[in-house]
């Protein structure tokens, strides 16, 4: 389990500590991009015909919205909704990840060493990867298949052992996501994992202004629905009659 809690403080000494350097470096051949992947420039040549200067201010001009992403996103998290802090998580690292392939991609073209073309198709592929991973779970909507041992959530592939279920109900509640949480949403979907004093909880639910079914097991508390109620319905009649 993601300790998001964990996640935010250290995000902020990145963050803090990244200003600190970008805005108090004076030497332009020492910015802080340059910083963290000093080996590969130890490797480059030609760096004297780089205008340091430029790249160094192109930098700290892109950390102050990330800085202003970061703060807004804490306080979503600490004051509004853990679960939508997430995308403000994923803004960060995306813009970090553009600085470093606009940077990437301007000393490319200037030098023509394909170190750096390399290193920002590999940053481009990160973006697309984290991107495409967090609007899936932000917007799948479950899909439940039975078998004659278990039933299945396709989409997490969560497997629940009839034998092992306690309780199964329909219900309007959906627990209350805390800090610590792996837990993504977008609009009313909503997908993913965590613990609070009470238990472990799974979410996967298509449409959680609709009611769920919820099912308990000997170790974890499931709440499950499709986005359509009817699929739902469908699902909670079937389920009930394997457990029986």
């Amino acid at each position: 389990m993601i300790n998001i809690v964990l996640y935010f403080i250290i995000g902020y000494i990145l963050v803090k500590g990244i200003l600190i350097y970008s805005i108090s470096e004076p030497d332009p051949n020492r910015f802080l991009t340059f910083k963290l992947g000093e080996m590969r420039f130890k490797q480059a040549e030609n760096l004297e015909d780089l205008d340091m200067e430029r790249l160094h201010q192109l930098e700290k001009s892109t950390l102050v919205p990330v800085a202003i992403v970061y703060i807004t996103g804490l306080i979503i998290f600490l004051f509004i909704n853990p679960v939508i802090a997430n995308w403000f998580s994923l803004m960060l690292v995306l813009m970090l990840l553009g600085l470093q392939v606009v940077i990437d991609f301007n000393i490319y073209r200037k030098l023509k060493d394909r170190l750096f073309a390399t290193t920002a198709v590999i940053s481009v592929a990160g973006i697309v990867s984290a991107g495409s991973f967090a609007i899936d779970k932000s917007v799948s909507s479950p899909k439940l298949l039975f078998s004659e041992e278990y039933m299945m959530e396709k989409e997490e592939e969560h497997y629940i052992f009839y034998e092992n279920i306690t309780d199964v109900t329909m219900t309007k509640d959906t627990p209350n996501v805390p800090y610590n949480h792996y837990v993504f949403g977008f609009g009313n979907h909503m997908n993913g994992k965590f613990e609070d004093r009470e238990g472990r909880y799974v979410i996967a639910l298509g449409d959680k202004s609709e009611e769920s079914i919820k099912v308990v097991t000997d170790r974890e508390q499931y709440h499950i629905n499709a986005v359509s109620p009817e699929t739902t319905e469908k699902w909670y009649e079937e389920l009930k009659d394997k457990v029986q």
